[in-house]
């Protein structure tokens, strides 16, 4: 592309058109190749599409930069991926296999980083009903004594900013770990709710699509992630456009070097990312997408009838259905008697006086998994939740 003003002109090569995504969240994210397993299959791909990761060195400031710290668009191949998100380049690489555009992806993740380091001054005090924000931020502009992770809007200034003038088709939001723990999950919600706003103004789309990946699980004081999954759900669930990646089957593996809060096989969240983009946003007629997520409740004599969406052909279970507690306030039974009653539903045996109803809302079980054993005829996994009732 030649672009010339009077006698001056600059001429760009190897240039694509294409479609670009933003890559945002936290560790989990940021995970790359150096780390994870399972991904064999798809780094040998990297190259037989046009796909193009834009890096930079991460940054902070308390004022908004106008461009990126040393930025530079990587064209993916064998020999340049292990620096690179793992979930981004497979979700990249699954998207463009069947969109047949060249894929962009926009790195804008940091390790540890909490909410609150992703919004602008403007959009957190919207939400610092507190007025807590205001006071760390005050305070870590006289002396910076926190992690970068945990600075309020300096993430934002100096990652985010300088991308809002770009066109973007969607963004990847992969996030929470921080903000599960101490008394930051009761400002979560609402903070989640002005950052996708934040980003579909700035970004000049209001119906900006948003993949939303859910924690998986893990078990550590003082983190509470089942807290924060039951947000991402109920969030899904009442904003527009945004699409709900389960990852409830996505723990530990047990791998020599792990670290259990960073699962090492992260190949099939990358995929199910794709699938959400090709099925909502692209249009692609694929079949299911998503895991199974709690649709309706209803009593029938002693018994409750749920009824889930996302199906594919029905749901099933390796043996007894597991996971389901019923109780009322603070005292719940586990081993509920619940079964399969149609492709679609599960009937919960004797709990009339049940007044909630919780699916595998765990932050890990002593076998390292979800909790639950239900899944769609695709194998995803059920997503956890909450009913009250």
């Amino acid at each position: 592309i030649k672009i010339s003003n009077g006698d001056e002109s600059v001429t760009l090569s190897n240039v694509a058109v294409g479609d670009v995504w933003l890559c945002s969240g936290q560790s989990n994210i940021e995970c790359d190749f150096n780390y994870c397993s399972g991904t064999e299959e798809y780094i040998g791909k990297f190259g037989n599409c046009d796909i193009r990761f834009l890096d930079m060195e991460q940054d902070i400031n308390f004022s908004k930069n106008e461009e990126l710290k040393n930025p530079k668009w990587i064209s993916l191949n064998k020999e340049n991926y292990m620096s690179l998100s793992v979930i981004g380049c497979i979700f990249g690489q699954y998207l463009a296999e069947n969109i047949n555009v060249p894929v962009g992806l926009i790195k804008n993740y940091r390790g540890g980083n909490s909410i609150v380091s992703f919004l602008s001054e403007e959009n957190l005090k919207l939400c610092d009903r507190d007025g807590i924000f205001k006071e760390q931020l005050e305070r870590e502009r006289k002396e910076v004594k926190s992690a970068w992770s945990m600075i309020p809007t300096a993430f934002y200034n100096a990652m985010t900013a300088p991308i809002e003038r770009f066109f973007i088709k969607g963004m990847l939001w992969y996030q929470g770990e921080t903000d599960s723990a101490y008394e930051r999950p009761i400002y979560y919600k609402e903070l989640l709710k002005k950052l996708i706003e934040q980003y579909r103004v700035a970004l000049n789309d209001l119906q900006l699509p948003v993949i939303l990946v859910q924690l998986c699980p893990f078990e550590m004081e003082p983190f509470d992630f089942k807290v924060i999954r039951e947000i991402q759900r109920k969030f899904a669930d009442e904003v527009d456009n945004v699409y709900l990646i389960g990852t409830a089957d996505m723990g530990p593996t047990g791998e020599a070097g792990e670290d259990p809060i960073h699962p090492k096989y992260k190949t099939p969240i990358g995929e199910r990312c794709a699938l959400a983009a090709l099925a909502n946003v692209y249009g692609k007629d694929i079949g299911e997408w998503s895991s199974p997520i709690i649709k309706s409740v209803s009593r029938k004599d002693e018994d409750l009838i749920l009824q889930f969406s996302h199906c594919a052909n029905g749901l099933t279970a390796d043996g007894e259905v597991r996971g389901f507690e019923m109780g009322c306030d603070r005292f719940f039974i586990n081993g509920v008697k619940a079964e399969i009653l149609d492709k679609d539903k599960i009937i919960i045996k004797g709990a009339s006086n049940a007044k909630i109803i919780r699916y595998s809302y765990a932050n890990l079980t002593p076998e390292q998994n979800w909790g639950g054993n239900v899944k769609n005829s695709i194998g995803m996994p059920m997503i956890p939740f909450v009913w009250e009732g």
